[in-house]
């Protein structure tokens, strides 16, 4: 009996042994032999999907466009309204500049009252169309077309051509663009 049981463990440990090595022969035989991909075809749902994804990504793209167009233009609008307003500012305060200039000093208190109180609102004026942007345009020294208009030429001895003579009427800037340009009388 005992050599009964030897002979079955024996066939038993090599039916075991048997298919490790099969087992270790097909894992070599299927790492060089690749069996042909199944390519499956997509569903109609996956179609539908894929649209839908399709068409959201588009619909979120043009609403963005869509935004930044609108967020331009409002830029744009707010600026043309502000220039607007600005360019009918721009004679109030010229006009103030001219009644300073053309103010004397007077033996009367009430007249020097006046003259410093318009000189206040003058000063208050600018003050505030300068923080919303505004600036004067310097009209010194050389002739800039992008900056003046030269309203006149004239023969000077103390001045090389091409040089600003005189102002006429100042000019203003609105954030950095020219609003009104500085009218001067340029030496020949």
């Amino acid at each position: 009996m005992d050599n009964n049981k030897n002979e079955q463990n024996n066939f038993k440990n090599q039916e075991t042994q048997s298919q490790q090595e099969s087992h270790a022969q097909s894992g070599e035989q299927s790492e060089h032999h690749t069996e042909p991909m199944v390519v499956e075809e997509p569903t109609q749902e996956k179609v539908e999907q894929l649209d839908y994804k399709d068409l959201f990504l588009r619909v979120t793209a043009d609403l963005k466009n869509y935004q930044r167009r609108v967020e331009k233009q409002k830029t744009e609008w707010t600026g043309i309204a502000q220039e607007s307003i600005i360019l009918k500012l721009v004679p109030v305060i010229e006009d103030l500049d001219r009644a300073l200039s053309a103010s004397v000093l007077s033996d009367q208190p009430a007249v020097n009252k006046w003259v410093e109180g318009l000189a206040v609102v003058q000063k208050n004026f600018k003050k505030a169309l300068n923080e919303v942007g505004v600036e004067e345009v310097t009209s010194v020294g050389t002739f800039n077309p992008e900056l003046q208009e030269a309203v006149a030429q004239i023969d000077s001895a103390t001045h090389q051509s091409g040089q600003i003579v005189d102002v006429v009427s100042k000019g203003y800037k609105f954030k950095d663009k020219v609003i009104k340009y500085a009218q001067v009388v340029v030496a020949k």
